[in-house]
């Protein structure tokens, strides 16, 4: 029995394939697959997560933490809390919604349960 064997011109297809070649083919196909859905379901759970505390004034922000008071305790921790107005990307400028938290005292969001 004659086998073919592979050089630069052809195909590594044209090669006769080993049940080892065909295993491994099958290992990384169900690992790459599985990878994709672990991936897929890691970014189809965060997309509706507020962005910025100018979220929390928005429908989207109560949904994820129960309370605007809650989302703002979280989102503006470290954030610009001096300035009753910002600048946003686009150079607009915006109420900020950190305005007046204390920059020190952070509640608890958990607390108004």
């Amino acid at each position: 029995m004659h086998k073919k064997r592979c050089d630069a011109r052809e195909s590594i297809l044209d090669v006769p394939r080993t049940q080892g070649f065909v295993a491994w083919r099958l290992i990384a196909t169900l690992a790459t697959f599985l990878l994709h859905s672990v991936l897929h379901a890691q970014v189809a759970v965060d997309i509706n997560r507020p962005r910025s505390p100018f979220d929390c004034l928005l429908p989207i922000g109560v949904q994820w933490y129960g309370s605007e008071q809650r989302c703002l305790a979280y989102m503006c921790a470290g954030q610009n809390v001096y300035n009753e107005y910002v600048f946003d990307g686009q150079n607009r400028r915006r109420k900020n919604p950190c305005f007046g938290q204390s920059p020190t005292e952070l509640r608890d969001p958990g607390g108004d349960r």
